[in-house]
């Protein structure tokens, strides 16, 4: 019998793996193309064929061998993805890469940020963390990219945020956050490439897959590429179709697996949370309970929210508030 130990440590090591292939498949040179052909300024105009090339980094995807003689748009392994500064800890980027552009004094390198986030609001507002995370990119390129003496050598960096599960106020939103001049006196001469160094952007998914619109391209394609309810033949079908984007041998087994990891998670973590809402019911000496308790998992489950499940059942000021969230009868009797 599985016990709440052994339950937490496989489904903490099954979100690790699944948490991997999400970003291997964000690291597909096509997908990163897309990404930056719909939220990046520089490449406004620009085909994600065209911008394929631009990106820098060896065809690797996080040190997986390729299958031989498979032709792949190669993933990304770009710069160091860890920055480290003295006295202030480790920060870990999901995916980090260099893309050039051809510009007014020859090409111009920028440094980029991917990062995959499943929980929209982890105990502080996200934009903050993705501030940080630029604002990271940015000193560590002292002594690789410019000097104290020359400061004008900065790159300009971006971090971009895919959130994936996000409350109905955020869904199919790209949000832009970036530096713009404010003349207070008089008007200073404007120079963007002076200031114009950072950029966080979110872009917001939806638990449904985005309609057929240009200004939801990239949902469209981000939803159908991690959605864990399509099956594999049905996205190699929409990639291909849609998005012109050939799945590889490598991105089909990726796919597959990701899917099924997705099951496992969430039929595990309903079963542990439904199992956990009926000892607590019992404890507590009434059938209402129980009942209140399942459909708040049913609800939870379709929403994708599997972390929510288990931390409802153990937390019961937290179960309350999502009873209320999702409209259900007899929270205040919990």
């Amino acid at each position: 019998m599985e016990t709440s130990i052994s339950h937490k440590i496989n489904i903490t090591a099954q979100k690790a793996a699944y948490d991997t292939y999400v970003k291997k498949l964000l690291s597909e040179k096509i997908i990163l193309a897309h990404i930056l052909a719909s939220v990046v300024t520089e490449f406004n105009g620009m085909t994600p064929e065209d911008i394929i090339p631009l990106i820098e980094g060896q065809p690797d995807i996080e040190n997986v061998s390729i299958i031989p003689g498979e032709t792949s748009m190669p993933s990304i392994i770009g710069d160091n993805t860890e920055d480290i500064v003295p006295n202030e800890g480790k920060v870990t980027f999901d995916i980090r890469f260099s893309v050039r552009i051809p510009g007014q004094n020859g090409t111009v390198k920028i440094i980029i940020d991917i990062e995959a986030q499943k929980r929209f609001y982890p105990g502080y507002d996200l934009v903050t963390r993705g501030i940080f995370y630029a604002a990271r990119l940015l000193s560590s390129q002292l002594g690789t990219e410019f000097t104290l003496s020359a400061y004008n050598n900065i790159k300009k960096v971006y971090s971009i945020w895919i959130c994936i599960d996000c409350p109905k106020y955020a869904v199919n939103t790209v949000t832009r956050y970036h530096i713009t001049q404010e003349n207070l006196v008089g008007c200073f001469p404007k120079d963007k490439a002076r200031y114009d160094l950072l950029e966080t952007i979110m872009i917001c998914l939806s638990n449904d897959i985005a309609p057929k619109t240009e200004s939801l391209h990239i949902h469209r394609l981000l939803g159908i590429l991690l959605s864990p309810e399509l099956k594999v033949n049905d996205k190699k079908t929409a990639l291909s179709e849609e998005f012109n984007i050939p799945m590889t041998i490598e991105m089909e087994r990726m796919v597959a697996d990701m899917c099924n990891l997705s099951d496992l998670i969430v039929e595990k973590s309903w079963q542990k949370g439904i199992e956990q809402g009926i000892e607590q019911g019992i404890e507590q000496g009434h059938g209402q309970g129980i009942k209140i308790m399942g459909q708040l998992s049913i609800k939870l489950a379709k929403d994708g929210r599997i972390d929510d499940i288990s931390l409802a059942m153990s937390d019961k000021s937290y179960m309350q508030m999502l009873l209320k969230e999702y409209g259900i009868d007899g929270y205040d009797a919990l």
